[in-house]
């Protein structure tokens, strides 16, 4: 039976280093004979691209914080599916950055930041 994997998760603004500081950390844990496999979010399956690419266009309509938020969290369930969670069951680490927000801890943080309070939805 293998050892679960472990999730690793970058944090960081644009322009800071973070793509750096993955192929750093991707070499060092190579280099010490841990099986590691990067990916980034969102994106890391073919919808999560397809999501990445809209988040990014650029728009004359600005981008509700709600909806921007629901497309970052519909790319993560992929993501996880497809990606994350079949490569920590293999015992492989799995190194991600992303765009903007990044897991739980941040995407909830994003929600505030944007004006946008998880209490405040309306069901």
């Amino acid at each position: 039976m293998n050892k679960r994997g472990l999730f690793i998760t970058m944090e960081g603004g644009e322009g800071v280093g973070k793509s750096t500081n993955l192929t750093f950390l991707k070499n060092y844990l190579i280099d010490n004979g841990v099986d590691v496999v990067t990916t980034r979010e969102p994106g890391g399956t073919q919808l999560g691209e397809q999501i990445r690419e809209l988040l990014l266009q650029v728009r004359q309509q600005k981008m509700c914080a709600i909806t921007e938020l629901l497309l970052i969290f519909a790319a993560r369930a992929q993501h996880i599916l497809e990606f994350i969670e079949p490569n920590l069951a293999a015992g492989k680490w799995v190194y991600a950055t992303g765009l903007r927000t990044r897991h739980t801890h941040t995407s909830v943080g994003a929600g505030v930041l944007s004006g946008t309070r998880l209490g405040n939805w309306k069901s």
